[in-house]
C-alpha cells in the first residue's frame, strides 16, 4: 500500500459496528420463546462444562430471517475460541465447520448481514489465516481460504495459497483485497469476548439472552456509565498489564533467534505495513542490543521525584549524540510498563533497524504519565482521576524533557525527538502533538484511548480536552513531518475512538497518517506495528 505521507490514509475498513450485549432488537417483534428455551439449554450445559470459565454470549443476526444465531466466545479477555450455533426444528442447531469453531489469541469474528458473510482469521507460529464464508440453509459454507505460511524466518521466505492452491504472493495480496473489499463494504459486525455479556452463572444466561442486537449502521456503546468510578482493583492483574502496555500475543514468529542478518535485503520505503516483519523483530545474535535502566528527575510540574525507564544503545558513548523517542504507555500503568513487558520487542525493532542502517542509534525513555502532584492519587476510570494524564503535557514539556537534555548525550530539535504512546498515551500523544507540534517531528498513536474529545465509552464519560473543532494544527503552527495514528481492527478496548480521531482531523484539515491493522485487538501487535512504522518513516524521511 503506497502512501503519501502528507496525506491521509483511507483504508476499506469503514462503518464499524460494535457488537453490544444492550441494544434491543426492532427487526423482530419478540423471539421465540422456544428459541430461548433451547438457547437456554445450551447455555447450562456450556457453563456446567467450563467450570468457573466465563463465557461470552450474544444473540446476532446472521441473515435477517426470523431466527436469531447465538455467539458464544469461550475464554477470558484475552479470547480463545467461538462457536456460533442457529435454532431449528426446537433445537440449537451447530454451525461448526472445519475451520469453525477456532482457537488463537482472539476467539472472535466478523459477520456482515448485509450479505450474510462471515469471516474469520487466526494466527500460530509460522502461518496467519484468513477463512470467508456464506451462511445459507442453516449452514456456514466455506467459500474462501486463504493462508500464509513463514517457510524460513532467516530468508524471510513465505508461501501463499488460496484455497489449499499454491499462489503468488502477488495474487494472494490481491484476493485478500478484494475479500476484504466485498466483506467489509458496508456494515459488519465484530464479535468478540469483551463486547459480549458475561455468562459465569446460570442467573447470567436470563440476562445475556433478553439482549437483542440491531444493525442501525451506528456505533453502539458497549456497556453503559453508571457514575460508578471504576479503579484498577476491579481488575486483574493481566487486564491492568493489557491496559497499560498490551494484551500479550503470540505473533507468527516472535520468539524468533536469527544467527545471522537475513540474505534478503529488505528495500526501504515509505509505504505502511501493517505488521512488523519477522527480521525486526526477532533475537538476532550479530547484533547486540541495549537494556532498559531505570532513573529519576525532580518534577516542578508534580513538586515529586519521579521515576522513568530508559533504553540506551548498547555502545552508548558520550562522544556521541542521539535522537530520543518518549514512549508513553495505557492507564493503569507507569515507567516499568514497556520495560517489563518484553513481548513489545522494544529494544529488537530499535536495535535491529539501527543495525541495518536504517536509523541512527536511538534512546527510548519510558516515563511514568500519571502526572499528579498527590502521591497517594490513583488511576481510575473518572474524570478526576484522569486528569494527571492530561497534566503530563506539562512535566514532559518543562521537567522530563530538559532533564533528558542534559542527562544524556541526545540530539536536540524536533527533527531528533520523536513521540509514541499506546492507548491512554496513545490519547495523550494527540493531545501533545496537537497542542505542541513545534517540538516532535514524528508522531505516533496506536490504539489511542477516548477523551481527547467529549465521548463515551464502555467505562466512563470523558469530559474530553478540547472541543471537535479543536481537533486540528492551527494555521501558522509547525507541524510533525509524520503523525500517524494507528489500531488493531479488533480492539476490545478503545474501538473505533482511534479511526473517529481521523476523521475529526481529516475533517479538519490536519494531515496525518492513518491505517488498521487487521486481526490486533488491544495489543502487541499494534504496538509493534506502529513502533515499527513510524521507524521507517523516520528512516525514509531522512534517508
Amino acid at each position: 500500500m503506497k502512501i503519501d505521507k502528507h496525506n491521509t490514509i483511507i483504508l476499506i475498513f469503514s462503518a464499524l459496528v460494535l457488537l453490544t450485549g444492550c441494544g434491543k432488537a426492532d427487526s423482530k417483534a419478540d423471539t421465540d420463546q422456544s428459541e430461548i428455551g433451547a438457547y437456554k439449554e445450551l447455555l447450562t450445559e456450556k457453563l456446567q462444562e467450563s467450570g468457573s470459565d466465563s463465557l461470552g454470549v450474544a444473540l446476532i443476526d446472521l441473515n435477517s430471517d426470523d431466527i436469531y444465531e447465538l455467539a458464544i466466545i469461550e475464554g477470558d479477555a484475552h479470547n480463545q475460541g467461538a462457536y456460533l450455533y442457529t435454532y431449528k426444528d426446537g433445537k440449537a442447531i451447530s454451525l461448526n465447520t472445519d475451520e469453525f469453531p477456532f482457537y488463537g489469541e482472539y476467539g472472535s469474528f466478523s459477520y456482515n448481514p448485509g450479505n450474510s458473510k462471515v469471516f474469520c482469521d487466526y494466527e500460530t507460529e509460522d502461518t496467519f489465516s484468513e477463512y470467508y464464508f456464506n451462511f445459507e440453509k442453516d449452514a456456514l459454507k466455506l467459500e474462501h481460504s486463504l493462508r500464509n505460511e513463514i517457510v524460513s524466518f532467516d530468508d524471510n521466505e513465505h508461501l501463499y495459497y488460496l484455497d489449499d492452491e499454491a499462489v503468488s504472493e502477488e495474487e494472494y495480496d490481491q484476493t485478500s483485497e478484494d475479500l476484504k473489499a466485498n466483506f467489509f463494504n458496508s456494515d459488519y459486525v465484530n464479535v468478540y469476548y469483551g463486547a459480549c455479556s458475561k455468562v459465569s452463572t446460570i442467573e447470567d444466561i436470563e440476562e445475556a439472552l433478553s439482549a437483542r442486537i440491531t444493525n442501525t449502521g451506528e456505533e453502539k456503546v458497549m456497556g453503559e456509565s453508571n457514575n460508578e468510578v471504576v479503579t484498577a482493583a476491579q481488575f486483574s492483574e493481566a487486564d491492568r498489564e493489557a491496559f497499560a502496555s498490551g494484551i500479550a500475543t503470540k505473533e507468527a514468529g516472535a520468539s524468533a533467534t536469527l544467527e545471522k542478518e537475513p540474505e534478503q535485503e529488505f528495500v526501504l520505503n515509505n509505504e505502511i505495513e501493517e505488521r512488523c516483519p519477522v527480521t525486526f523483530t526477532a533475537n538476532r545474535s550479530d547484533v547486540e542490543y541495549g537494556e532498559f535502566s531505570h532513573a529519576t528527575y525532580f518534577s516542578e510540574t508534580c513538586g515529586l521525584e519521579r521515576g522513568y525507564s530508559i533504553l540506551l544503545p548498547a555502545d552508548y558513548s558520550e562522544d556521541k549524540q542521539y535522537p530520543v523517542l518518549y514512549l508513553l504507555h495505557g492507564i493503569f500503568g507507569d515507567e516499568y510498563s514497556f520495560s517489563g513487558d518484553a513481548s513489545n520487542k522494544i529494544k529488537e525493532i530499535v536495535g535491529n533497524m539501527a543495525a541495518e542502517g536504517l536509523i541512527e542509534e536511538t534512546i527510548v525513555v519510558c516515563p511514568n504519565m500519571y502526572a499528579t502532584s498527590d502521591p497517594d492519587q490513583k488511576p481510575a476510570f473518572d474524570n478526576e482521576a484522569c486528569l494527571p494524564y492530561d497534566n503530563f503535557i506539562n512535566d514532559l514539556v518543562n521537567d522530563l524533557m530538559p532533564h533528558i537534555e542534559s542527562t544524556y548525550s541526545v540530539l536536540t530539535g524536533r527533527e531528533n525527538t520523536y513521540l509514541a504512546g499506546f492507548s491512554m498515551g496513545g490519547r495523550e500523544t494527540i493531545y501533545i502533538t496537537l497542542q505542541k507540534p513545534e517540538l516532535f517531528g514524528y508522531v505516533c498513536a496506536i490504539s489511542a484511548a477516548p477523551g481527547v474529545v467529549p465521548s463515551q465509552d464502555k467505562f466512563m464519560s470523558h469530559e474530553g480536552q478540547l472541543i471537535e473543532d479543536e481537533m486540528r494544527f492551527k494555521d501558522d503552527q509547525i507541524v510533525p513531518n509524520v503523525f500517524i495514528i494507528c489500531c488493531g481492527t479488533r480492539d476490545s478496548v478503545v474501538g473505533k475512538f482511534p479511526k473517529t480521531y481521523h476523521e475529526l482531523l481529516e475533517k479538519n484539515g490536519s494531515d496525518h497518517i492513518w491505517y488498521e491493522i487487521t486481526g490486533a485487538d488491544h495489543d502487541n501487535n499494534a504496538i509493534k506495528s506502529g513502533l515499527y512504522n513510524l521507524l521507517k518513516q523516520i528512516a525514509f524521511d531522512k534517508a
